[in-house]
């Protein structure tokens, strides 16, 4: 089995009541503002310079409209736009929720893991067609049931995911600060990725068991890969439950905090569910002809 990755902060920092003065906040306003910020503004003074050099060696009779069209003045113009583009960037990013600035790339990622997601069906799909056909086979048997009985587990990781981002309860103005520690953070910010490794190992999975067989190796493989999806969803919904549950108000409708305690408890139930249904089946070893 590859060797799964462990995203984690590159140092343990015990500053969650610092606030504002939490390293990672540092560390990200720092990348903030070297990349989206100091180059422009250095542009800006640089090409600022060289602007009222030219308008100052430019003869008299020049009138100011003339220069409209300096290339220089162009420029100056457009480093000025970048410039406040990242500064108001910055100040959004003082002013958001940890949650938000965690899930700043999520975006990006999800897509990823709905292609993961239909990749995987899809498999599935083939391996069931082939069961039809072969119905002695049982190395392409199991690899067919573990596949189907995977499905549930994958689209739940989808729906959480959904459930905790921006889509979800991220739609409320959460404050800017919680007690979440550098590493909760920096979890959540990579979790995306780490689940879609998990995915890609089960991708990975099927054809092996399809060519190989299912021996106790590859049972324990299949059974990791169960317990590792396992613990990144408790790694993330421990943080949620402990930060940002309780900061939505009990109101009347689907919106109250006793709304969103059910639906977390009940998407605990149904996940527990199919990962103990994927485990089961995988921890029964069938002979390999």
């Amino acid at each position: 089995m590859p060797t799964r990755r462990k995203v984690l902060a590159p140092e343990q920092t015990d500053d969650q009541h610092l606030k504002g003065l939490k390293s990672y906040q540092f560390e990200r306003l720092k990348r903030r503002f070297n990349h989206d910020a100091i180059y422009h503004i250095n542009e800006v003074c640089a090409l600022g310079h060289v602007l009222f050099h030219q308008i100052k060696l430019a003869p008299a009779v020049v009138k100011p409209a003339q220069l409209d069209g300096c290339i220089y003045r162009n420029d100056f113009i457009k480093d000025v736009r970048y410039a406040s583009y990242g500064i108001n960037s910055i100040i959004k990013s003082i002013e958001a929720s940890e949650l938000n600035l965690a899930q700043e790339k999520w975006a990006v990622k999800l897509p990823c893991i709905n292609e993961k997601i239909w990749e995987i069906i899809h498999a599935a799909d083939i391996l069931q067609t082939k069961q039809s056909t072969e119905p002695e086979n049982l190395q392409v048997r199991k690899a067919a049931k573990l596949a189907k009985l995977s499905i549930p587990m994958i689209k739940l990781i989808k729906i959480f995911l959904t459930k905790i981002s921006k889509q979800g309860i991220n739609q409320k103005r959460f404050p800017t600060y919680t007690k979440m520690s550098l590493e909760q953070n920096n979890y959540l910010a990579h979790l995306v990725a780490i689940f879609g490794e998990d995915f890609k190992s089960l991708q990975l999975l099927y054809p092996k068991i399809e060519a190989t067989g299912f021996g106790a190796a590859t049972s324990r493989e299949t059974v990791q890969i169960a317990n590792d999806i396992e613990s990144h969803v408790i790694t993330t919904l421990s943080p949620v439950l402990m930060y940002y549950l309780p900061l939505i108000k009990d109101t009347n409708g689907f919106e109250s905090h006793t709304y969103h305690k059910t639906w977390f408890d009940s998407w605990s139930y149904v996940f527990n569910l199919a990962t103990f249904n994927f485990k089961y089946l995988a921890k029964q070893v069938e002979p390999t002809p």
